[in-house]
């Protein structure tokens, strides 16, 4: 199978496994069986696919100098390391997930013909069946909810915003408007946030000029500020059965609104006992004590604010580096979903400006393929139009 179409049997195979993640998703709610373990799994096994296909290929492959560096940065990180007491598959994990990740960048950018891609009739089909089973799977979870048992509220994933991105393409603001909403009604805030995010980016100097969109979401967040303070229903739905008394003040809505994952942070950062910790990072498997987090030993390992987290795992360095080099591929989407009529790249750059919002509220940069294969699919689209200019003035 040549580069090309591994790239695109992958591309569908995550695309798959995320509307399958989806349609299950009711089962983890309910602590009925943790569905997104082999969900885990496929996406890592599509990694090392691709880590694979970057090892047999790496000679006629581009990879660029910022991708160079953050390898080596990564190395350093496992060369600093104190390995006493720490898990094996920890440490390969945290070794791997960089690595791993931006492999998947370099192939897809390398590898993809955004021609064929675009084109590929089973790429369009479950790129707008996300969609669909999202508009099933969250009113079925609330009608479990209030016939059957409760279920956690989190009923969608961050694939649902692959249907947000096939409606923007589309240009139907009333269906837009309507998946929006479906989307809080999930419960899941860091989708419905870097959904909103998106919305706003997509629709700017089109539809209301910034400071409209910025006196909107003001407005909402006042709302929904209001609205967690003073009912119970609400609360519900966005602290995620916390509670929240308004004599608490902003110190304890924080907390709240956080999932108590400020604990996560003081955690980690009383784990970390010397500075140069902080330039090459607590190193691979690393574990700390957090309040209200701790495994079966005592100890947590997932810091879901990400810059926090690769800052503590892989260094400062590491963490502005790696910024910068997302930074790219958000510049890239972002200026792909002002100009690009074509669907499919898209709901792609849509997805990749999605999650790096998303990534504020939860580690998922190494964990979900979909994220690296949207970046490498922005890149390998830049790359693409790039060719055909110089193809023009020639």
């Amino acid at each position: 199978m040549t580069g090309e179409r591994s790239t695109r049997f992958m591309a569908v195979g995550a695309l798959i496994a995320g509307c399958g993640f989806l349609l299950f998703n009711p089962l983890r709610l309910a602590f009925i069986a943790n569905t997104l373990i082999p969900f885990l799994y496929f996406n890592l096994l599509v990694m090392i696919c691709c880590g694979a296909l970057f090892f047999l290929k790496v000679r006629t492959l581009k990879v660029r100098p910022v991708e160079l560096l953050l390898f080596l940065l990564v190395f350093s990180t496992a060369a600093m390391t104190n390995y006493e007491g720490r898990h094996i598959v920890d440490v390969l994990t945290d070794f791997l997930r960089p690595i791993l990740f931006i492999a998947v960048i370099v192939v897809f950018r390398n590898f993809l013909n955004v021609e064929r891609f675009n084109s590929s009739i089973s790429v369009r089909r479950w790129l707008k069946l996300s969609m669909w089973v999202t508009l099933i799977v969250v009113p079925a979870s609330w009608l479990i909810t209030f016939f059957i048992q409760p279920l956690y509220p989190a009923y969608s994933s961050m694939d649902s915003v692959f249907g947000m991105g096939w409606l923007l393409a589309t240009g139907n603001v009333f269906l837009q408007g309507f998946y929006f909403v479906v989307l809080v009604a999930s419960g899941k805030r860091g989708v419905y946030l870097a959904a909103f995010v998106v919305i706003l980016l997509c629709y700017r100097n089109k539809k209301f000029s910034l400071p409209s969109w910025l006196g909107l979401f003001f407005s909402l967040f006042l709302g929904i500020m209001l609205l967690i303070s003073y009912s119970d229903e609400v609360q519900q739905i966005f602290l995620k059965g916390g509670t929240y008394d308004a004599r608490e003040g902003a110190s304890g809505l924080i907390n709240v609104l956080s999932g108590g994952r400020m604990d996560e942070l003081d955690g980690a950062l009383a784990a970390m006992h010397s500075p140069f910790q902080f330039f090459f990072g607590a190193g691979l498997g690393f574990a700390y004590e957090a309040k209200g987090f701790e495994d079966g030993a005592g100890l947590h390992r997932n810091l879901h604010f990400t810059p926090a987290s690769l800052a503590i795992y892989y260094g400062i360095p590491f963490a502005v580096v790696f910024f910068y080099y997302l930074a790219t591929f958000f510049v890239a989407a972002l200026r792909i979903t002002r100009n690009c009529t074509n669907v499919v790249i898209f709901c792609y750059a849509v997805y990749c400006m999605a999650s790096m919002v998303f990534l504020f509220t939860e580690f998922s940069v190494f964990a979900y393929v979909n994220f690296a294969i949207s970046c490498g699919v922005v890149a390998a689209a830049v790359r693409a139009e790039s060719q055909r200019l110089q193809a023009e003035n020639i």
